[in-house]
């Protein structure tokens, strides 16, 4: 079943809310999903699980909050 682009969202801010991370990757990223910013591109889940414990190493004790 394909999924709108309002659908994969909603999904992954509900999951992340709910700290379900490793489902959130598993549903709504690709197995070779590639993650573009200014230090490189990088290849996979693992990158996007390594790109958030970066930002919260940058970020101790930063918050996100998400309105409707």
């Amino acid at each position: 079943m394909q999924r709108s682009t309002a659908q994969v969202l909603e999904d992954h801010l509900r999951l992340r809310q709910a700290g379900q991370l490793d489902m959130d990757l598993e549903q709504n990223y690709a197995s070779d999903v590639i993650l573009l910013c200014d230090h490189g591109a990088f290849k996979g889940r693992d990158a996007v699980r390594k790109s958030g414990d970066d930002l919260t190493a940058q970020l101790p004790g930063g918050r996100v909050e998400y309105g409707n």
